[in-house]
């Protein structure tokens, strides 16, 4: 073989190399957030949301709204989460009650849902949209 061979075969060696490392990462980490739900927070990410709701008699007499945060402050952090439920004329009909959730790290992602709130009041079925709002805990 001569020299130039070589040269090709080496170069085509290394760029298979090089260019292996670079594939991009398929693997799905990003969920659909549904479109009736909002977020309201610029300490953590929303990575995952749903809304489930339960019926009687075909009317919605029950709501729960599951979500996964990140922590993107780049430092552990408390926080208050809640959320609002809103009706078709953007009027709030429920705020749940704060959930504390001390020394979430940095980096971190929630890997279950906790707690998963919960409406059950009289105008669970009026509910169209919801906002979840995590702000920080001043300690």
């Amino acid at each position: 073989m001569d020299l130039k061979k070589i040269f090709y075969i080496c170069l085509i060696v290394f760029l298979a190399l090089f260019f292996s490392g670079c594939q991009e990462d398929t693997k799905d980490t990003n969920y659909q957030i549904p479109d009736n739900v909002l977020f309201e927070s610029d300490i953590v990410e929303l990575v995952f949301a749903d809304i489930t709701e339960h019926k009687s008699n075909g009317v919605v007499n029950q709501l729960d709204v599951a979500f996964l945060l990140k922590n993107i402050a780049g430092r552990s952090l408390n926080i208050n989460k809640s959320v609002e439920f809103y009706n078709e004329a953007d009027e709030l009909l429920y705020t749940s009650d704060p959930v504390q959730f001390k020394g979430f790290s940095a980096g971190y992602i929630e890997q279950e849902p906790n707690p998963i709130i919960e409406y059950n009041g009289k105008n669970a079925s009026a509910v169209s949209y919801v906002k979840i709002i995590v702000e920080e805990l001043k300690l």
